[in-house]
């Protein structure tokens, strides 16, 4: 197949299997022939009419797939109204990065695209769209077979395509993926995708997911710079019976180097998923390298079998950072840190400035869990509320080894500046290895009974004392660096709506833990940041423990 793309007086044409439409859209940039037509369609319209006005509107999402378009070119939809169909672009429809090919409503309110049992928007082996101000609508995400809105690229050649965002949509009732950007072969995939202001919710595999083809061999991605923001994902249930799929997730990033979701929440997805080989998150990446997951809210996430956990970083991810996030009443745990077999390397993460609070409401994990061969992470100022659920006392912070072999085990983790409060008599740390290698500094322990107890490989302590003795944890010389002490929270004050649940763990004047913390910077040289929790900067130096700063 050939792609042609007509340029004034010339044609240019080339095999679809080699080509880079948005490097060679990019030099050509205005020189592309654009129409800059807006389409409209109405249901009082008709499709004999050429659709360039409110008043010679189409009427039916057939005539737009009967129709090719070009970059700067308007796909309209009359607000507040529904067209039945499935919305299909391919090849023959590109926009460029200046002049993109936009679908969205037009007069009051968001136009509703019906799609019954499959996709409801399709964009194939194509580039240069925007998508806005739509609601796309499955038949029910138990007799849909498709996604809300399937932005694929199957090219051969590593091919990748630029400039998809979709903004101001919701999807909801698809037996898939309320938005998935799909890269399905080799390494050919999306560069410069903003996905923003989206809900996605009630379908079933999914809320947003971006996914490539699975190769750990190989140090590509098939998706780079990828944005998912102010976006909510919840109620997307899972499917029941599907032995190696982790179904049910809110927003997972996959095969995407630079890529970032910030300041949204995933809440309530989940519950069916009972595969054997994994469970869903709320909001997390795998195979990925330079991911930042900031600011967002993920909980009340279920499941059936696994995981149902708040955050995650998963296999293969690399050069990556989990800060100012707020995990809560999760079934699993809050942040789950990971490595699973055949992957790429788990290292060089960062996990700083996060809450968790009464996860682990079902399973048998830490609320922060290690699990497999994760190395090279950091773990510092953070606040970990935790307790019993009613079959395990989970720890507050477990490490676990690969379940296939006990000696593939979490190393070369640093752990400072936390506060951990317990309750119930769970577990400090649960630990089935003394790695040496694992390293805790400056953290505080705080339980409200005398139940102590700290597993670490083979023993069992009874106080954080004989443990650091022992084992020479919590300890910079001679000194002993750990706390246990009621923090004295109090009420943070955010004003932010964004949170569902007022944050109550910034620090009283007169707590213990204030210019206690460890000197990351100058002690370890490692980078911290510039920012707490709350937006307060991170000072030179007299650290707090915890997540939030006291302003000085």
């Amino acid at each position: 197949m050939a792609v042609i793309f007509g340029l004034g007086m010339w044609t240019v044409s080339w095999s679809i299997g080699k080509y880079n439409q948005y490097e060679y859209g990019k030099r050509l940039n205005n020189q592309i022939e654009t129409s800059r037509i807006a389409y409209y369609l109405s249901p009082n319209g008709n499709d004999a009419n050429d659709g360039k006005s409110p008043a010679t509107a189409w009427q039916t999402i057939e005539k737009v797939n009967q129709t090719n378009f070009k970059p700067a070119d308007q796909i309209l939809f009359e607000g507040g109204k529904t067209f039945i169909g499935n919305l299909k672009f391919d090849a023959d429809d590109i926009g460029t990065p200046a002049n993109p090919i936009k679908i969205s409503s037009y007069g009051d309110g968001r136009a509703i695209i019906q799609a019954n049992d499959k996709d409801g928007i399709k964009i194939h082996n194509s580039t240069g769209f925007e998508i806005s101000s739509l609601k796309v609508v499955g038949s029910g995400r138990d007799s849909n077979k498709g996604n809300g809105i399937a932005v694929v690229n199957d090219l051969r050649g590593d091919v990748k395509l630029e400039n998809i965002k979709i903004n101001l949509v919701e999807t909801e009732g698809f037996g898939d993926h309320g938005i998935i950007i799909d890269g399905n072969k080799g390494k050919s995939g999306f560069r410069n995708v903003l996905i923003e202001d989206v809900s996605a919710h009630d379908n079933s595999i999914a809320g947003i997911y971006v996914y490539g083809e699975f190769s750990p061999l190989t140090s590509h991605f098939a998706h780079e710079n990828i944005v998912i923001r102010n976006s909510r994902a919840y109620k997307n249930s899972g499917k029941e019976g599907v032995k190696r799929q982790h179904s049910g997730s809110g927003i997972v990033l996959s095969d995407v180097d630079g890529g970032k979701i910030e300041y949204s929440i995933a809440f309530e997805n989940g519950w069916l998923c009972n595969s054997e080989q994994g469970g869903p998150v709320g909001i997390w990446a795998w195979d990925s390298n330079n991911i930042v997951i900031q600011n967002n809210e993920s909980y009340s996430n279920k499941t059936n079998g696994k995981d149902g956990g708040g955050f995650d970083l998963d296999g293969g991810i690399t050069n990556s950072v989990l800060q100012y996030n707020y995990s809560h009443d999760n079934d699993g745990p809050g942040f789950l840190l990971m490595q699973y077999d055949y992957a790429r390397e788990w290292s060089n993460n960062v996990m700083r400035y996060n809450i968790s609070e009464n996860d682990v409401r079902k399973g048998n994990y830490g609320a922060i869990h290690f699990w497999g061969e994760v190395k090279n992470a950091l773990v510092y100022n953070n606040v970990v509320i935790n307790s019993p659920n009613e079959k395990f006392a989970p720890g507050a912070i477990d490490f676990h080894p690969n379940y296939r072999d006990p000696n593939i085990f979490p190393k070369h983790i640093k752990i400072y500046n936390n506060i951990f409060v317990i309750s119930g008599g769970i577990p400090v740390i649960d630990s089935e290895s003394d790695e040496k290698t694992i390293v805790f500094r400056n953290n505080n322990f705080f339980t409200n009974n005398s139940n102590w107890q700290i597993i670490w490989g083979q023993s069992t302590f009874q106080s954080l004392e004989q443990w650091s003795q022992q084992t020479g944890q919590e300890r910079q010389g001679e000194n002993f660096t750990a706390f246990s002490v009621n923090p004295n929270f109090t009420d943070c004050g955010i004003k932010n709506v964004f949170f569902t649940k007022p944050i109550a763990y910034c620090l009283k004047p007169d707590s213990p833990l204030i210019d206690k913390g460890l000197d990351p910077q100058n002690t370890y040289q490692i980078e911290t940041g510039d920012k707490d929790f709350r937006g307060i900067k991170i000072p030179v130096s007299n650290y707090e423990i915890g997540a939030f700063e006291i302003e000085k």
